[in-house]
């Protein structure tokens, strides 16, 4: 896991950890889920899938919570 800064909705950054891991498809398609944890937070993880084109496949609502309260269709489907 890496230790790195988010940035909230709201305009500051917080500490967060971050595991990346790289999944491929039967045909050949690479997607990249991304674990997220806030450094003096709980134990829950957010996750989110990213294309190889990096487009955000999807977020969970934990996801969400640790960004500021993004609403999904804010950011799924999204370059990044």
């Amino acid at each position: 896991m890496t230790s790195l800064y988010g940035h909230h909705k709201e305009g500051y950054a917080f500490s967060m950890k971050l595991l990346v891991q790289e999944r491929r498809k039967e045909n050949g398609e690479r997607n990249f889920i991304g674990m997220i944890q806030q450094t003096n937070q709980d134990t829950k993880y957010g996750v989110v899938i990213i294309s190889e084109m990096g487009i955000i496949k999807m977020v969970t609502a934990k996801t969400l919570e640790l960004f500021g309260g993004y609403r999904a269709s804010e950011i799924l489907h999204k370059v990044n």
